[in-house]
C-alpha cells in the first residue's frame, strides 16, 4: 500500500458520511473544499469532518499530552478502541477514541483535564498520516500498523448508501423553493437545504453546486447577495449556513424536544378564563412543530387557530401575546410585512431542521384522532371547539376522566381538572347526554372513543365550520395575495363580471344562513 492510499483509507476511516476535506493553507487559514479523494491527490495538509462514533482530541501541550494518556487508560479499560498519532510538530498527538456514546467519552476527557479547545469532533481534524502543511510527518504510534488502525477507527461512513438518495420534499425545496411557505425566510431555507444535503451523506462541494445553480430557486439568498444585497459575501454565506447546518437537531431529537414541552403544558393547570385558550395555542404549536420537523414555527394566526380548533384569529393573537408575556414563548418579528412572526418555545429547544417532510394537518386529517384518543391532541377535536362543538372546557374535563384507571367522584374529577365542583358536575351532565360520560351510583366514567367524537363533531355541525373557516383563511389569503400583485402591476386588474359578482353574494349569504343554522338562530335575524 502506498503512502497516497494509506492516507486515503484512513481519512475514509474517519470522515463523517458524505463529507469533504478542506485544503489548509500554509498560513494555517482554511482553502477549497474538495472530495477527500481530490484532497489526499493534492499532497497538500487537509482536514475532514469526524464520523459520530469517533471522539478526537488534539494533544498539543504536556499536559494536554498527559491528560490523554489518562483518558486513553479509562477507554481501554472500558474495552474501547483508541488510536495514538503524532501528528507532526515534536511532543504533539492526535488520539482516536471509538464509542457510540461520544458524549460519554467527552465528559471523561473533561474530568482529566482535556479542555473543550483540544476537543476535535465538532472542528475536523487532519486524518492519521496526512500531511501537516509545514511538510512534517506524522506517525502511528499505538497501533503501529495501518491495518489495526482500522480495525480501531471502524467501518467507513463515507459513501454509506444510506445517505445517497434525496427525499422528494428536498429536491422540491432545492428546484422550486418554498413553495408551501414553511420557513420563515431566504436564509432559513438555505439552512434547511444544508442540512437535509448533510443528513444525506453528500458534502459542502454538493450543496454549494445546488445553491449557486440559477435555475435552483432554494439558492435565492445566494443570488440576492451576489446581485448586491445586504454586506456579506455570497460564498463566505453558504460556508457559514453549511457549517451551521451540523449543530441541527434530527427529527427525533425535534420530537423528543417538543414532547418535554407538551408533558409541561400538561403539567400545569391553565386556570383562569383564558386558560383552555392558551392551552390549545400551546398545543396546536406542539403539533404543528411536530408534523414540520421544526422548533422554529412561523405559522400564521389561521394556521394556528385551524389546528387548535379556535373560531377567531384574534383569539389566537391574544393567547401569543399571553404565552409570550407568561415566558412559554419567545417571538421573533418578522422582517417583512404580511410575513408571520417565528415562536419558539426557548433556548434548549430553539434549533430549526427540516430532515424529513411531514404531513401538514389539513381536511382529512382534522377529525379522526386515532389512536390518540389517550393524549393531549383530543383537545384539539372539533368536536370540543367552542360554539358549534361541546367546547374546551368540557372537552378538558372528557380529558381528565377519561385517563382516570377508575370512576371517580365529582370531587375527585374536579380535583383532577383543578375546576370548580358545580361546574365540573355541569360538564358530566353535558357529556352524559352526548354519549361521553355515564354515571353509576354517585361515580363517573368516560365512554365513547375517537368514532363517537367523530360522529359528534359531524352531528353538532363543528365539522362543518371547521371546513368553513378554512375555506374563509383560504379566500383571505388569495385576496391578499392578489392585492400583493394588483400593487405591483395595476394594470393587470381583470374587469368585473357582473355574474362573478352575483355569485360570491349568493355564496356569502349561504355561508350566513349555515352558520345561522348551526348557532341554533332563525335565518332572518330582523323581521
Amino acid at each position: 500500500m502506498t503512502v497516497g492510499s494509506e492516507v486515503l483509507v484512513l481519512a475514509l476511516a474517519v470522515v463523517k458520511a458524505g463529507g469533504n476535506a478542506m485544503l489548509i493553507n500554509e498560513d494555517n487559514s482554511g482553502g477549497d473544499w474538495v472530495s477527500v479523494e481530490e484532497a489526499v491527490g493534492s499532497g497538500r495538509a487537509f482536514m475532514v469532518g469526524v464520523k459520530p462514533s469517533l471522539a478526537v482530541f488534539d494533544l498539543d501541550t504536556p499536559e494536554l499530552v498527559e491528560g490523554g494518556e489518562r483518558l486513553r487508560e479509562w477507554a481501554e479499560a472500558e474495552g474501547l478502541p483508541t488510536l495514538l498519532v503524532e501528528s507532526g510538530r515534536v511532543g504533539h498527538r492526535h488520539l482516536y477514541v471509538r464509542s457510540e456514546y461520544r458524549d460519554r467519552v467527552l465528559g471523561q476527557a473533561l474530568s482529566f483535564g482535556i479542555s473543550k479547545d483540544a476537543h476535535r469532533h465538532n472542528k475536523g481534524v487532519r486524518p492519521p498520516l496526512a500531511p501537516h502543511r509545514k511538510g512534517l510527518s506524522g506517525a502511528l504510534i499505538a497501533p503501529e500498523t495501518v491495518q489495526e488502525a482500522l480495525e480501531v477507527l471502524g467501518p467507513g461512513e463515507h459513501d454509506d448508501s444510506r445517505y445517497r438518495n434525496l427525499p422528494a420534499w428536498l429536491v422540491s425545496l432545492i428546484s422550486d423553493g418554498d413553495t408551501d411557505g414553511r420557513y420563515s425566510g431566504r436564509s432559513p431555507m438555505a439552512l434547511a437545504i444544508a442540512s437535509g444535503l448533510r443528513r444525506c451523506g453528500y458534502g459542502f462541494t454538493a450543496f454549494r453546486a445546488a445553491m449557486t445553480n440559477r435555475g435552483n430557486r432554494g439558492g435565492a439568498k445566494y443570488f440576492a447577495l451576489l446581485d448586491g444585497e445586504g454586506n456579506e459575501n455570497p460564498d463566505g454565506f453558504l460556508v457559514r449556513v453549511w457549517e451551521k447546518s451540523a449543530d441541527q437537531w434530527s427529527p427525533e431529537e425535534i420530537a423528543a424536544g417538543i414532547a418535554v414541552v407538551r408533558a409541561r403544558v400538561g403539567s400545569v393547570a391553565w386556570s383562569g378564563r383564558t386558560g383552555n385558550t392558551d392551552r390549545s395555542v400551546m398545543l396546536a404549536l406542539c403539533e404543528l412543530g411536530t408534523t414540520s420537523a421544526t422548533t422554529a414555527m412561523a405559522f400564521g394566526v389561521r394556521r394556528i387557530a385551524e389546528a387548535a380548533n379556535l373560531g377567531s384569529d384574534k383569539t389566537v393573537r391574544g393567547a401569543l401575546g399571553r404565552l409570550v408575556d407568561a415566558g412559554w414563548l419567545i417571538r421573533e418579528k418578522a422582517s417583512d410585512s404580511g410575513d408571520a412572526d417565528t415562536f419558539r418555545f426557548g433556548p434548549e429547544t430553539g434549533k430549526v431542521t427540516a430532515l424529513i417532510s411531514s404531513p401538514h394537518i389539513d381536511k382529512r386529517t382534522m377529525c379522526g384522532t386515532d389512536d390518540h384518543i389517550g393524549d393531549d391532541r383530543v383537545l384539539m377535536h372539533p368536536v370540543f371547539r367552542n360554539g358549534s362543538g361541546l367546547g374546551k372546557s368540557r372537552g378538558r374535563t372528557w380529558f381528565v376522566l377519561n385517563q382516570m384507571d377508575n370512576p371517580a367522584t365529582v370531587k375527585e374529577i374536579a380535583e383532577a381538572v383543578g375546576g370548580d365542583r358545580r361546574t365540573i358536575d355541569r360538564h358530566l351532565n353535558v357529556l352524559a347526554d352526548h354519549g361521553l360520560a355515564v354515571k353509576t351510583g354517585n361515580k363517573w366514567a368516560a365512554t365513547g372513543d375517537y368514532h363517537r367524537l367523530d360522529e359528534l363533531a359531524i352531528e353538532l355541525g363543528a365539522i362543518d365550520r371547521v371546513v368553513q373557516q378554512m375555506e374563509s383563511h383560504e379566500r383571505q389569503r388569495h385576496g391578499y395575495r392578489t392585492a400583493l400583485r394588483l400593487a405591483k402591476n395595476p394594470q393587470s386588474i381583470p374587469p368585473v363580471d357582473a355574474d362573478d359578482s352575483a355569485e360570491e353574494d349568493m355564496r356569502d349569504w349561504q355561508e350566513e344562513q349555515e352558520l345561522l343554522h348551526h348557532l341554533g338562530l332563525p335565518s332572518e335575524l330582523y323581521p
